[in-house]
């Protein structure tokens, strides 16, 4: 999920989004109609039915192959944007978008197929915009990482970035929301017009939702699967920075905004979400 955007109450970085992950499950009743090695090996029961699971939650580049081929179901997330830096007595920060979320089925055949896992972004500062998180991959299957939130001082903010999931806006000079990439993602939030009190900051684009859906600096809801075997929520987009309490990031592992009032540091995006 996205990161939360840090409050005016303090000039904090935002926090960083969390890390990506990728799943693959199939049937595994005998004869097997597919046979592969790679990530965390489980097995489970759903429906009557009893799944071979790999689970790859490691940043970095991993390898899932196969020696006996079929239909396999998928799910493919990555990393959440950091998010805007707040700078103090000025500007709160916006939520980072949550990285892209896909999941349907395809076929495999008797290969080594490449997996990556992408870290989450950097959260910003009040000076330096944050960054976005990473993609994630199964062989050509791709999931690019969600914007960072706009931050920065009120005379000089910085814009949100595009994503999977757009970052969400601060609520500086620069008022700019972060795009997202549909289906994978949306955008982010606007928050609340500077001039009118409580300044909430934008929150971050979750892959069900825009930030800002469910009220102004929340973060944008994620999507569930039960692709690990329970009924799990991923891509939330982080809350936006606020000044009187902490925003909300979307379910799905979106981080918390910060909150000015008792100077409430952010939340990071949860990690493999």
């Amino acid at each position: 999920g996205g990161g939360g955007g840090a409050s005016d109450g303090i000039s904090i970085p935002g926090a960083s989004g969390g890390s990506g992950v990728v799943m693959i499950r199939y049937p595994a009743p005998f004869p097997l109609p597919v046979v592969a090695t790679g990530g965390t090996e489980t097995y489970y029961t759903q429906n009557g039915i009893l799944y071979h699971a790999h689970t790859f939650t490691d940043v970095g580049a991993s390898t899932f192959t196969v020696t006996q081929g079929g239909e396999v179901e998928y799910l493919v997330v990555g990393g959440g944007g950091g998010g805007g830096g707040g700078a103090t007595a000025e500007n709160n920060g916006g939520g980072g978008g949550a990285g892209g979320f896909q999941t349907a089925s395809t076929s495999v055949v008797a290969s080594t197929y490449s997996i990556i896992v992408g870290a989450g972004g950097a959260g910003g500062t009040e000076t330096a915009p944050g960054s976005n998180g990473s993609l994630s991959a199964f062989d050509s299957i791709i999931s690019y990482g969600g914007g960072a939130g706009g931050g920065g001082n009120l005379a000089n903010s910085y814009p949100a970035q595009n994503g999977d999931s757009g970052g969400g806006a601060a609520i500086g000079n620069n008022r700019t929301v972060g795009n997202g990439t549909s289906p994978r993602g949306n955008n982010g939030g606007q928050g609340r017009d500077p001039r009118d009190y409580p300044w909430e900051a934008g929150g971050g684009g979750g892959a069900s939702q825009a930030g800002d859906t469910e009220g102004l600096g929340r973060g944008g809801r994620g999507t569930v699967s039960s692709i690990s075997g329970s009924a799990v929520a991923y891509a939330g987009g982080g809350g936006g920075g606020q000044d009187p309490a902490p925003l909300p990031g979307g379910n799905g592992g979106g981080g918390q905004g910060g909150a000015g009032v008792g100077a409430i540091a952010p939340t990071a995006g949860q990690a493999n979400t």
